[in-house]
């Protein structure tokens, strides 16, 4: 693979010769926009359950905190 100069990953022999960036990282390589507390502190993986799966594993409470966003809603 190489990168052309539109920034596109190209493949040679591929019935599809250019892949964009974004379209080359798989979509569940992403991660979850909002960890809980423990997984933002340690920089782990979050998959957002409650309880998440590295806090199950780990036997600890799971905590989410409130955004910026959150705290600031008027109901």
């Amino acid at each position: 693979m190489a990168r052309n100069s539109t920034g596109n990953l190209t493949v040679q022999g591929s019935p599809t010769a250019s892949i964009t960036t974004a379209n080359f990282f798989n979509e569940s390589d992403k991660r979850a926009s909002i960890a809980c507390v423990l997984c933002r502190k340690r920089k782990l993986r979050c998959d957002q359950a409650e309880p998440c799966r590295q806090c199950e594993r780990r036997g600890l409470r799971c905590e989410y905190a409130l955004t910026q966003s959150q705290s600031q809603r008027v109901d």
